[in-house]
């Protein structure tokens, strides 16, 4: 208990002092939060950051990435996600595809130890999107409501089938059975039983609720539906962020008393990022390996470099289809490429379970948390340079 006190303390201040010192060099916070990360890893807080230590903060990441998805789905509107379901379809299908199939081939054609199976994790990897990452940079700026950021969160939340898929996939080459991939149609089809319930009976629960003039039960209440659903959804393997942003979109459609919504956002947004986010950052800044990145440097470039390029030019190749500047999608591509949620997850199973070698897993760390801190210093320059660009 002690140790665990003392790895939250110790966290917070790291992430609270480097956040701010970023801050005042005119950088997003969140890339203070995974510098801080990156220094709680050195040998220095070796003693302090054990094996459990690790897994308490890992923990609490996970729990960012839920409350992050629940702010998101109380925030964004469902009419901004309609009008932009045709680029988001495109980005994420581009985006997704198109670094799945360089990895792969890259693992093929460039390095000796290739297999199917390193190869399938690799593509996966880099074909993912972390949306929290995406999320709170955007938040940063007020852009989540603009057209560029509906367009990159709705691309993100598609982006969770690919996610679901490739998570299974990876799932079924370790276990050599096509059973569990079988079984997820059936799962899917729970999972949207279990939000139509929720749809019908939450509206009834909030009404009951307002009857008792208590702002505390009300937060309560949507603390407590935003973390059933998403853990119905992880038991179901359907994705914990997919269920945690359903279930805030299931909270806005109950909520009809806009003056509650005002109150349960800002209340949501001021505990999150203040409390839990920052664990996720430092927990993307916890997992890097230098040794391992300086001796196998040349493979850390060539999968950082692909990742890069499969995003961002898997966003620009959508242009000729949308109204959509090459701004614009080039723009898009680097918000698609922030990394450091479900590919570490992927990473850390492949590890775990030999599925693929140190320098991989180091190499795909270390293009988590590059491509991490790209994207808010890019999405920042280009706003400076043109204030139209998320429009």
């Amino acid at each position: 208990m002690e140790e665990t006190l003392i790895v939250v303390v110790v966290s917070l201040l790291y992430s609270f002092l480097l956040a701010e010192i970023f801050y005042r060099l005119r950088f997003p916070r969140v890339i203070g939060q995974i510098v801080a990360g990156v220094l709680l890893g050195l040998p220095l807080f070796g003693w302090l950051f054990s094996e459990t230590a690790r897994h308490t903060v890992g923990f609490l990441a996970e729990i960012g990435t839920v409350f992050l998805m629940l702010f998101l789905g109380l925030e964004v509107s469902v009419r901004y996600l309609k009008s932009t379901r045709k680029e988001a379809l495109l980005v994420a299908v581009f985006s997704a595809v198109i670094p799945f199939l360089l990895g792969y081939f890259l693992m093929a054609y460039l390095f000796h130890y290739f297999t199917p199976l390193i190869g399938v994790v690799v593509g996966a990897c880099l074909a993912l999107t972390a949306e929290g990452t995406t999320i709170k940079h955007l938040e940063e700026l007020k852009a989540v409501t603009s057209r560029v950021g509906s367009i990159i969160i709705g691309a993100a939340i598609i982006d969770n089938v690919f996610e679901i898929l490739l998570l299974s996939v990876v799932l079924v080459l370790h276990e050599h059975s096509v059973g569990s991939l079988l079984m997820l149609p059936v799962k899917v089809f729970i999972f949207i039983e279990v939000v139509l319930i929720f749809y019908f009976v939450l509206p009834k629960i909030i009404s009951f609720i307002h009857k008792e003039h208590s702002r505390e039960t009300t937060f309560s209440v949507v603390l407590i539906i935003g973390l059933l659903i998403a853990t119905i959804s992880k038991f179901l393997q359907v994705g914990t962020a997919l269920g945690a942003f359903i279930a805030g979109m299931i909270i806005k459609n109950a909520e009809k008393d806009k003056n509650e919504e005002h109150d349960i956002l800002a209340t949501l947004k001021m505990f999150i990022f203040s409390l839990i986010v920052p664990f996720f950052f430092i927990n993307v800044g916890l997992h890097i390996d230098f040794a391992s990145i300086v001796h196998n440097f040349g493979l850390v470039l060539a999968i950082t470099s692909i990742a890069f390029l499969g995003k961002i030019g898997g966003a620009i190749l959508i242009t000729p289809f949308t109204s959509l500047s090459l701004k614009q999608t080039h723009l898009i591509g680097w918000g698609m490429n922030s990394r450091g949620a479900v590919e570490l997850v992927i990473a850390e199973f492949a590890r775990l379970n030999n599925m693929i070698p140190i320098e991989v897993y180091s190499a795909i760390v270390f293009m988590a948390l590059l491509t991490s801190l790209a994207f808010p210093i890019v999405l920042r320059l280009m706003v400076a340079s043109d204030s139209h660009v998320l429009e």
